[in-house]
């Protein structure tokens, strides 16, 4: 991983293809293949609901040989059925040549989901922070709203034992998640890492055509990893969506920015992009985008596809701006719109103010007013991400929630969650600025009853814990106080015997702490994390807690402070109390409620729309090569085909004919019926081009 290997002692022996048995075709019954069958991809996944027990497969091959399927014998062109157990299934098809005897293999991952009875109901479950059902989750990537499906797409980082691709999950409103099947595998060009999504509405690429709705034309830029390293180990690719996001052709030109030799170091990744307004382009704007994973950059481009290199980012102070998962958006200065900083946010872990200008020679620069301020969260909370097209015109914050604990004892076969949604704003008082983020107003809609309420309730270090009789396992409280002497106070939370997860505010360091240290696994999670909160003018504290089964978010002053960690209770300590030392306290106003499960008392999507059928659907009737033959002839049901062409051909067109209403992308780029395309590039060796053929239905 991310090294180099030397191996020793290999025997290496090239096979003329046509000499051996080799998987031509794949058909498969209970699942679809992703991404579709080529003889040129050697790893595939699959999705399936827990009432499929098992799948099937049709494979066809060349010459003879010997076809197993996990194991099970198969034959040439017929079904093989192969069950299914909960939870993700890994099979090898092998093919074993039966006269050299060379076998080849290529590997499956099908996902069968978990019984609905019981799904999301483990004893660590978080049940309003999203997680995947199994298997490890990191980055928040591709944040973006389809105004017209009017869903949330959530994809992010996701392994299952193997490379690490994009999961993808929906929502209508930010809280109530529905987990779809991988968005995008990888590839020869290595691994799908971190990235973002766009909704390119004005075909800035001319990937779209009619058929896609402007607002639901999907793009996701991310960082291909390893793989292929002739344009650098981290390089920056495309691919995009014209069925909202089910399925994602990836760019013929990948990767759009090349780092050749590492030119932009060895950590160049996580792509952010932003559509920037400005009239004096042909589409009425341009795209820019923040790069990092070692130094800050940014590019910009007009098509999504062809970028310039515009700044190399430096704080304030001169030095180089490094970071993970940047991010990079406006925000106005205590709301003040005539009034509007920049704030390039460095994984979570802090942020940069300052100002995006154009320079005389067209170039944007970020001017960075300060150096890091830090931090931006206390505790779990990493590689933030925004949303950028939120219809309320909100700017959205999410992170990953690091987690690294496995349990089969306790059935916790996940890691990782990502965040509340939290909506950020930008404060300047006493000659600093302070980012402040606090949840999104859907995260009320999770509130279910009110189970206690206090205003102008005086508490002195001997008043009974005014919390005996209130007992949950999932809550939110909310409260405002003036302090009258008290040198601290606070919460003990989801308390049984020895367990709790203590909030305390201290009045004269002016400090905000979260003590974990007596949670029910003190061996997996530890520790205290504080963070500055100064009081409100009038001198009063407010604290929002949120408490999850194993998640607490406590924000302070509406987001000045936020401090979000991970614990262990058992699922019997839901006792909870409120204490205050040195002196008192009065509750200015506090409510405590319920909070659902937003696997099960909330409405999920079911899926995602399927694109309306063409009653004239387009039909590729035939294929020229202005150099070689097609092997074998075109026919109108063989979807891969070969040419041959000579040394002295660098460059050929494709003339493509066909019938219906649609169009055909040559390398991305439309050609019509009966027209050749524009001229191919080919390198010395095995070159792929693609021809889509898309409805305009």
């Amino acid at each position: 991983y991310n090294c180099t290997a030397t191996y020793q002692n290999v025997y290496y022996e090239e096979k003329d293809p046509s000499s051996i048995s080799l998987l031509t075709g794949l058909e498969t019954e209970g699942f679809d293949l992703l991404p579709a069958f080529s003889p040129d991809v050697y790893n595939y996944r699959g999705f399936v609901p827990y009432d499929t027990e098992s799948v099937t497969f049709i494979p066809t091959i060349s010459g003879e040989g010997t076809i197993t399927i996990d194991g099970i014998p198969a034959e040439n062109g017929q079904p093989c059925e192969v069950p299914l157990e909960v939870g993700e299934n890994s099979f090898v098809l092998s093919i074993a040549d039966k006269e050299s005897g060379f076998v080849t293999s290529t590997n499956f991952k099908v996902k069968r989901q978990q019984d609905p009875a019981t799904a999301y109901t483990e004893k660590y479950r978080n049940q309003f922070h999203f997680s995947e059902e199994a298997n490890w989750m990191n980055d928040p990537n591709g944040l973006m709203y389809d105004a017209t499906t009017g869903l949330y797409h959530l994809y992010y980082q996701y392994a299952a034992g193997e490379g690490t691709t994009w999961g993808h999950a929906i929502s209508k409103d930010l809280v109530a998640w529905t987990e779809l099947p991988v968005a995008i595998p990888a590839d020869n060009l290595g691994n799908i890492w971190s990235g973002c999504g766009v909704i390119d509405e004005k075909n800035t690429s001319g990937l779209f055509d009619e058929s896609t709705p402007p607002a639901s034309r999907l793009v996701a830029i991310y960082t291909n990893q390893g793989g292929d390293e002739t344009y650098g180990n981290q390089k920056q690719s495309l691919a995009y969506s014209t069925d909202y996001g089910t399925t994602w052709i990836k760019y013929e030109g990948n990767p759009i920015i090349k780092n050749e030799g590492n030119k932009y170091g060895e950590g160049f990744r996580d792509p952010k992009i932003l559509w920037m307004e400005d009239d004096s382009y042909k589409n009425g704007g341009f795209w820019l985008m923040i790069v990092a994973g070692g130094r800050g950059r940014i590019f910009t481009s007009e098509k999504l596809i062809d970028w310039t290199l515009n700044d190399e980012l430096t704080y304030a102070s001169g030095g180089e701006i490094h970071s993970e998962c940047p991010d990079l958006f406006p925000l106005p200065v205590n709301g003040d719109p005539d009034n509007v900083k920049w704030v390039y946010t460095g994984g979570g872990t802090f942020y940069v103010v300052g100002d995006l200008v154009k320079d005389e020679d067209g170039l944007y620069k970020f001017e960075a007013e300060t150096d890091a301020i830090s931090p931006m969260y206390v505790g779990e909370m990493y590689a933030t991400q925004s949303y950028y097209n939120d219809p309320q015109g909100r700017r959205i914050l999410v992170s990953w929630m690091r987690d690294y604990f496995l349990s089969a004892e306790d059935s916790k076969q996940w890691q990782g969650a990502q965040s509340l949604p939290l909506e950020p704003t930008l404060k300047y008082e006493n000659g600093q600025y302070l980012l402040n983020s606090y949840p999104v107003e859907e995260v009320d809609s999770i509130r279910k009853d009110l189970i206690y309420s206090a205003e102008g309730l005086t508490v002195t270090p001997d008043t009974e814990n005014i919390l005996k009789d209130v007992t949950g396992q999932l809550y939110d409280i909310e409260a405002t106080f003036t302090p009258e002497g008290a040198t601290s106070f606070g919460f003990n939370l989801r308390t049984k015997e020895q367990q709790k997860v203590v909030v305390t505010y201290n009045t004269e360091t002016q400090r905000i702490s979260l003590d974990r240290n007596s949670n029910g696994r003190p061996d997996i999670v530890s520790g205290i994390y504080d963070m500055a909160l100064s009081p409100m003018e009038d001198g009063k504290v407010k604290l929002r807690i949120l408490v999850d089964t194993s998640i607490i978010d406590v924000f302070g002053n509406d987001g000045e402070s936020s401090s979000n960690l991970y614990y262990y209770n058992d699922p019997d300590s839901t006792g909870m109390e409120f204490f205050t030392v040195g002196g008192n306290v009065t509750i200015d106003s506090m409510g405590i409620y319920s909070m659902k499960s937003t696997w099960r008392e909330m409405d999920r999507p079911e899926g995602l729309p399927t694109p309306p059928e063409s009653e004239d659907p387009a039909t590729l009737t035939g294929l020229e090569l202005s150099e070689g033959r097609l092997d074998p002839a075109f026919a109108s049901d063989v979807l891969n085909y070969s040419a041959s062409v000579g040394y002295d051909i660098d460059s050929i067109t494709i003339t493509p004919t066909f019938t219906g209403e649609g169009g055909v992308f040559i390398g991305g780029v439309e050609v019509a019926s009966g027209t050749a395309s524009g001229d191919i590039s080919l390198a010395v060796g095995d070159n792929t081009i693609q021809v889509l053929v898309r409805d305009t239905g």
